[in-house]
């Protein structure tokens, strides 16, 4: 289960960042949506493994 939680996130992580990049000026790009972005995907992830108890 926590294989497929870190592959997916790695998966899922090359879409957003181009659009969070794109907001804004498309000369200096926007890296301040592109880090809040990531903060919330990775608080969400850490909260996806909140209810895993063991490993067997």
């Amino acid at each position: 289960m926590l294989n497929i939680a870190n592959a997916l996130s790695a998966v899922a992580r090359r879409g957003p960042g181009g659009v969070l990049l794109g907001i804004g000026s498309a000369a200096t790009g926007n890296y301040l949506a592109l880090m809040w972005g990531a903060g919330i995907r990775c608080a969400l992830g850490g909260l996806a493994i909140v209810p895993i108890r063991s490993v067997r």
